[in-house]
């Protein structure tokens, strides 16, 4: 969720509330990393930015 629509806004002391907005302009980056155990290699994505849900 933080990758498509940016950090939430949390509330409340006892069950946290956790309210996301859409439409930032601006969306953090992050690191996927992918792995073939069979090979075996893991190969780390940096700056990787979410572009849709579906």
């Amino acid at each position: 969720m933080k990758g498509a629509f940016g950090a939430p806004t949390t509330t409340g002391e006892g069950p946290y509330t956790h309210v996301y907005e859409s439409g930032n302009c601006s969306l953090p980056s992050f690191s996927v990393e992918v792995g073939t155990p069979e090979v075996p290699d893991f190969a780390m994505y940096s700056g990787c930015m979410v572009d849709r849900f579906s």
